[in-house]
C-alpha cells in the first residue's frame, strides 16, 4: 500500500505501537465506545475553541458536548468525576485567562488552524523526500509569532517534558512552510487534574531548523515502514497499557 495523509497522532500510533497503527489506520477499526479521555478532550478543545472564538462559556459548551450517552462503557459515577473536574478547570480558566495569558506576555489571535501540507523537499538539507500529506490542527496562533496547544493532564508537566517532545517540532514545521519562517516559540497550555491552587500551566520551548529536519527524516523512514508493510512489531512489552489489546479483544468476538 501506499500512505496517502499522515498525522502526528498517527505518526505517534506507528512508533508506539505498529499494530495499534494498522488497527486504526489502515483497518480503519473503530471501538464501540471510544475512551473517555478521548470525548473529554474533544470536548475540553470544543469548548475552548468555541470560547476563543465566540466567546462562549466554555461549560455550557462542554455539557453540551461531554454526554453519557457517548462514554456508555463508563460508570456514572467516573462519568461524574470526569465531568466535574473538567468543568472546574475550564472555570477556573475563564476566569483567570486574560491575567495569566498577560502574565505569560502574549495573546491569543487563532484558534484551531487546519493544515494540509506536501512537503518535496527537506528545507535545510534540500534532500528530496518522498511523503504523503501531512495534515493536523494547530489549537493557537499568538501575537508574538508563537503556537501551541492545549493539554488535559493529571501530572505536572516539566521544561525538561516538552523541550524534548517532538510534537512542538512537527507543527513548528506547518508554521515554516506556511508562513515562511520558523515560530518564535511553541507553548504548552496545561490543565492539570486534581490541582486545585494554580492548576493551569504555560510553559514554553523553542526547536531549530535541524531539529526539524531530524524530525522529517524520522517521519520518512516511518512512512517507508509503512508502505512495507511493517506491522508485525508490537509496543514494547514494558509499556503497561496500549489500545492495540482493545481492537483484538474485539476481533476475537
Amino acid at each position: 500500500m501506499t500512505l496517502q495523509s499522515i498525522s502526528y497522532s498517527s505518526y505517534r500510533d506507528y512508533l508506539k505501537c505498529p499494530l495499534l497503527f494498522f488497527y486504526r489506520r489502515i483497518m480503519f477499526l473503530k471501538l464501540p465506545d471510544d475512551p473517555i479521555q478521548l470525548v473529554l478532550g474533544k470536548a475540553f478543545h470544543s469548548a475552548l475553541e468555541q470560547m476563543e472564538r465566540d466567546k462562549k462559556d466554555p461549560i455550557k459548551v462542554f455539557e453540551k458536548e461531554f454526554t453519557k450517552d457517548k462514554v456508555k462503557s463508563v460508570s456514572v459515577e467516573k462519568y461524574a468525576v470526569e465531568k466535574e473536574e473538567a468543568m472546574r478547570l475550564l472555570g477556573f480558566w475563564r476566569d483567570n485567562r486574560e491575567m495569566m495569558l498577560s502574565l505569560a506576555g502574549f495573546s491569543i489571535t487563532e484558534y484551531e488552524v487546519p493544515f494540509k501540507l506536501k512537503v518535496d523537499r527537506d528545507p535545510l538539507t534540500g534532500n528530496r523526500l518522498n511523503l504523503p500529506s501531512i495534515n493536523g490542527f494547530v489549537d493557537f496562533v499568538t501575537d508574538k509569532g508563537g503556537i501551541g496547544d492545549y493539554k488535559t493532564s493529571s501530572k505536572k508537566y516539566t521544561q525538561e517534558m516538552v523541550d524534548t517532545s517532538d510534537q512542538p517540532t512537527f507543527y513548528y514545521l506547518w508554521h515554516l512552510l506556511e508562513r515562511g519562517k520558523l515560530p518564535t516559540e511553541f507553548v504548552y497550555i496545561v490543565f492539570r487534574k486534581n490541582i486545585k491552587k494554580a492548576p493551569i500551566q504555560i510553559l514554553t520551548t523553542q526547536r531549530t531548523m535541524k531539529q526539524v529536519s531530524d524530525l522529517l527524516a524520522d517521519i520518512q523512514r516511518v512512512v517507508m515502514l509503512i508502505n512495507d508493510g511493517h506491522y508485525h512489531q508490537r509496543h514494547n512489552e514494558n509499556e503497561r497499557f496500549c489500545d492495540c489489546y482493545l481492537y483484538e479483544e474485539m476481533l476475537r468476538v
